[in-house]
């Protein structure tokens, strides 16, 4: 029996053990090989000298087949007295596709056991040493790693609606390039991460990012087996960045709900080879340095959402109180999900949960919401109402009330000409606001159109003060009578939101007030500009009633109310109910 050989030390001294008709292993054809040969003409006669080395078909056993036809490249390297170390290169073009060398039976298996075994001891002390020398003595290899301990849960199949921000996020690590996940409170940046994590099955470290660059540096410090006791932050610091610095390629590094995007420039000195993954509110997408790839998360279209809700399988996803449902909240992942969790309940019904949900003042203030903590994907400290809630108290108060003038607008874009109308900003003071909302992703800027999700909104209604609805309607009546003043065609985008500001006003101002008589009239004089006069005849007959309650029939605002009624009306093609509404009782 033939002993087997070390692949780092083949003996010279071994003779032919490749002979013809020889029962050998691959393990032995290929050291057997190497070690018998002491030069490079000898290690070429024993390949090329003739094709012995195939094994007579009446043998069982292996079969070898030469499959090298051509010179023969062999380069020496300096070894001990007992030791060759050999670089062979074939040509790919040799190669015939016959290469028919199984493992000889137990003994081949073996032998190839105790090969890579033994490579596997040489190599592994070159690379330890290799690191140290990197790291300054430190190896990653004797730390105590802690991967993943504070992630969240995968929810595997029950995950819906964001396959093509995980598409986008895994191509965007493909190319080298770091990723940051942005968007409002109860969007599931947290939960996409996390499922991320689980579908890419990387190793890697899951923290919370702290106010300052050094606090989410320091963060990360028991996951690398470092002991906080005893140490201050100067030394945490040091042993974070060595450690970091000595962490294998491709080791993810999640920061979730990142306060400042800003962070990202300091934090990447800091990483070496690893790869972040971070999630924010903060949604200035031009603070971001280069290699970050932005991704905004929005809400989910209105087909996943209703999957969410259905998710237990008790209700239809057919029927239409589903879409109801999810259009009252906006489609917002954490709403869904918290109205999910209700209907979870063998007792609990969806149309009266939508009717409970339309008959609250606004969404957010359906007492659901302001409780609802458990059951969720993710366990949150803090119920919807108060996680919306939380960026907006977090602004400095100026610009907390200029952004209360825009919560009672439409659920759609709003046009900046009526956004620096309803703020009561311009100049430099308008793009600090801008600035200082986005960072908290209170709004997004997209062209010359900000959003707000409907949700966001309601809170701002909720939260601000009676007299802000005033302010905003007082404001929206000049931008519509400087636009009957410019001669312009009145911009259509903009009446969805008048008529929305129309609604609040009359369910929470005395409609007898000044403000909003003022407002209804200048509304209609801009429909009628626009051909609308179906719309234009409807406020004026409702300001006609209010004027005469308030001036009396023979005032002359009433009057000029009469007359507008009357000529929308025959502008509309209603000659008959023009007719009756200037008759005298």
């Amino acid at each position: 029996m033939v002993r087997p050989l070390s692949v780092w030390k083949f003996s010279r001294r071994s003779g032919n053990l490749l002979t013809a008709g020889s029962k050998v292993s691959f393990c032995h054809c290929f050291l057997s090989l190497l070690g018998t040969a002491n030069s490079k003409k000898s290690l070429r006669r024993r390949l090329m000298g003739s094709n012995d080395i195939t094994q007579s078909p009446g043998r069982r056993g292996p079969t070898i087949v030469p499959i090298y036809k051509g010179p023969l490249k062999v380069g020496w390297g300096d070894g001990g007295a007992d030791a060759a170390r050999f670089r062979i290169r074939f040509p790919a073009y040799y190669y015939r596709g016959k290469l028919q060398i199984p493992l000889g039976g137990p003994m081949g298996i073996a032998e190839l056991i105790i090969a890579i075994l033994d490579l596997v001891g040489k190599v592994v002390p070159l690379v330890s040493k290799w690191l140290g020398r990197k790291t300054n003595g430190y190896s990653v290899w004797k730390s105590e790693l802690t991967y993943w301990a504070a992630r969240p849960r995968s929810i595997g199949r029950r995950f819906v609606g964001r396959d093509a921000e995980l598409k986008a996020t895994t191509d965007a690590f493909r190319h080298g390039n770091h990723v940051a996940l942005t968007g409002g409170p109860g969007t599931g940046k947290s939960q996409l991460a996390a499922e991320f994590v689980q579908k890419s099955k990387r190793k890697g470290f899951w923290v919370s990012g702290g106010e300052t660059p050094i606090q989410t540096i320091i963060a990360l410090a028991p996951h690398l087996g470092i002991e906080r006791e005893g140490r201050n932050d100067a030394e945490l610091l040091f042993q974070v960045r060595r450690r970091l610095q000595a962490l294998p390629n491709k080791t993810l590094w999640v920061i979730d709900n990142l306060a400042d995007l800003d962070q990202l420039n300091g934090l990447l000195n800091e990483i070496g080879k690893v790869t972040l993954l971070v999630t924010s509110q903060d949604s200035r997408e031009g603070v971001l340095p280069a290699g970050i790839v932005f991704q905004p998360i929005g809400v989910l279209d209105p087909e996943a959402t209703v999957r969410i809700l259905c998710r237990n399988d008790r209700h239809d996803s057919r029927q239409p109180v589903f879409r109801d449902l999810v259009n009252e909240v906006g489609c917002l992942p954490r709403a869904v999900e918290a109205l999910a969790v209700q209907l979870s309940s063998p007792n609990e019904n969806p149309a009266r949960l939508l009717e409970e949900l339309r008959e609250s003042p606004n969404p957010l203030q359906f007492d659901r919401f302001q409780m609802q903590t458990a059951g969720l994907q993710i366990p949150q400290t803090e119920s919807l109402f108060n996680a919306l809630r939380r960026p907006v108290d977090a602004l400095e108060p100026d610009t907390r009330a200029a952004l209360a003038h825009l919560g009672y607008t439409a659920d759609l874009p709003i046009p900046m000409p009526l956004a620096l109308a309803l703020t009561g900003l311009d100049g430099g003071a308008i793009v600090n606001f801008f600035d200082k909302c986005a960072r908290r992703s209170v709004l997004s800027i997209s062209g010359n159109e900000i959003t707000l999700h409907s949700l966001t909104k309601a809170l701002i209604a909720a939260i601000s003060p009676a007299r802000t609805l005033r302010i905003t309607l007082e404001r929206a009546t000049r931008r519509l009578a400087e636009i009957d003043e410019s001669g312009y065609p009145p911009p259509p985008d903009e009446f969805p939101h008048y008529e929305q500001l129309s609604r609040w006003a009359y369910t929470h101002i005395d409609q007898e007030d000044l403000a909003l008589i003022s407002f209804s009239n200048n509304l209609a004089i801009n429909y009628s500009k626009i051909g609308h006069y179906d719309d234009s005849a409807r406020i004026y007959a409702a300001n006609l009633e209010v004027e005469e309650r308030v001036f009396g029939p023979e005032h002359p605002n009433t009057l000029n109310s009469l007359n507008n009624l009357a000529s929308n009306l025959s502008q509309a093609g209603r000659f008959l109910e023009a007719a009756n509404s200037t008759d005298k009782p």
